[in-house]
């Protein structure tokens, strides 16, 4: 893969889920997936490489997706940060974009065309884009 793609890290439990990421984001041109099924493999990825986005599930083994985004936070705070939760309850919602600074909120099961997430995605990463510098 490209050097210049921006990278995104998926972290999920459930295998099928994952499988389902892989599927519907093959051969994205602008960005690289990568995968984790649990929190610790993805600490280890913040830890050894520069991270674009964070794609996460909220509920999960061991840690959650707040505690997750939180130590990620810590070593990487420009990435942008999705979460999928199957919580709708307003306050619980409101409760986790204050906590930990989410840029979206995927409601499970998803209701977004899996197709969709890759402009979901791709509108983030140009955001993190800098602007050129207009000459004056």
């Amino acid at each position: 893969m490209s050097s210049n793609k921006k990278k995104v890290l998926f972290i999920d439990d459930n295998p099928m889920s994952i499988e389902i990421y892989k599927a519907s984001l093959k051969g994205s041109s602008t960005f690289e997936c990568i995968f984790c099924n649990t929190p610790e493999k993805a600490m280890k990825v913040i830890c050894e490489q520069k991270i674009s986005g964070i794609i996460t599930d909220l509920v999960m083994p061991n840690i959650n997706g707040i505690d997750l985004l939180n130590a990620i936070n810590e070593h990487q705070n420009q990435c942008f940060k999705i979460l999928i939760t199957g919580s709708t309850s307003l306050d619980t919602i409101v409760h986790i974009v204050n906590k930990v600074g989410i840029d979206h909120i995927l409601i499970k099961p998803i209701q977004v065309e899996l197709s969709e997430l890759k402009n979901i995605i791709n509108k983030y990463i140009e955001l993190q884009s800098p602007e050129v510098a207009i000459a004056s």
